[in-house]
């Protein structure tokens, strides 16, 4: 358990240390970002990082939240997409602290839907080279 939070650890600071967060939607509540620094093409795979930043805190499962990062595969070819791993910080902009972590035991792939910010990443990051 604690080589996994240090683990966790290690990603996370080097994502904030060289982190360019581009802001791909905004609303009322929440604004999303894509690091563009973390997008890794394999093929018509593609690994990158998002972040979801609220306005107001989030709770979930009693644990409170301003930030989520999440570490997301799309695959280009059939627009899905799966989340890798994900971690709530207690902060905006993923700083602070990780208040909880997951890491997905296996991929679970969802289909990218048109008119969704989920659509929107998609095409985004299929289109990069």
């Amino acid at each position: 358990m604690k080589k996994l939070l240090l683990f966790f650890f290690l990603i996370f600071v080097t994502l904030s240390v060289n982190a360019h967060w581009l802001l791909l939607n905004e609303d009322d509540e929440v604004s999303i970002y894509i690091e563009t620094n973390s997008i890794k093409r394999t093929d018509n795979v593609v690994t990158y990082w998002k972040l979801f930043d609220y306005s107001v805190e989030q709770s979930f499962n009693n644990i409170n939240y301003f930030s989520s990062k999440e570490k997301y595969e799309t695959n280009c070819n059939t627009e899905e997409g799966a989340s890798l791993l994900i971690s709530f910080t207690s902060a905006k902009m993923g700083k602070g602290k990780s208040v909880y972590s997951y890491k997905a035991e296996q991929k679970n792939f969802m289909p990218s839907i048109p008119d969704t910010i989920g659509y929107t990443i998609y095409k985004f990051v299929c289109k990069r080279k």
